[in-house]
């Protein structure tokens, strides 16, 4: 997949505008476009980094199409190790992985009602 198929991917799945994104990683909507029409086939690190931190695609995926295609978000100061890793895997599901997950939760929010069992 070139650069020009991450991008477009990123703009669809984010349903952004050409002109919105550019703004967004300061730069022209030109430089989008060319991107985007294959004119430019890469991008500065930095760029990449930007990406990453706006709108949490892996700045290695966006450089070279390999690895993770987003970050790993899961960087949060005092989580435990275990909630942690929980974070790392819930960001790796699909929308309907993480639905099933939400139902679960709501459910055990009501069991814990139901038997008045309080969080520890």
């Amino acid at each position: 997949m070139e650069l020009k198929d991450r991008m477009q991917m990123l703009l669809d799945e984010q349903n952004i505008k050409r002109k919105d994104f550019a703004c967004t990683i300061k730069v022209t909507e030109g430089y989008v476009s060319n991107i985007l029409n294959g004119k430019r086939d890469h991008i500065s690190d930095s760029l990449a980094l930007l990406i990453e931190q706006k709108y949490g695609y892996s700045a290695q995926w966006i450089l070279t199409g390999k690895g993770e295609r987003y970050a790993l978000q899961s960087k949060v100061p005092n989580l435990s190790p275990t909630k942690k890793r929980l974070i790392a895997q819930i960001e790796k599901m699909s929308d309907s992985e993480i639905n099933a997950i939400k139902v679960f939760i709501e459910s055990l929010d009501k069991y814990k009602e139901a038997f008045q069992i309080k969080n520890t």
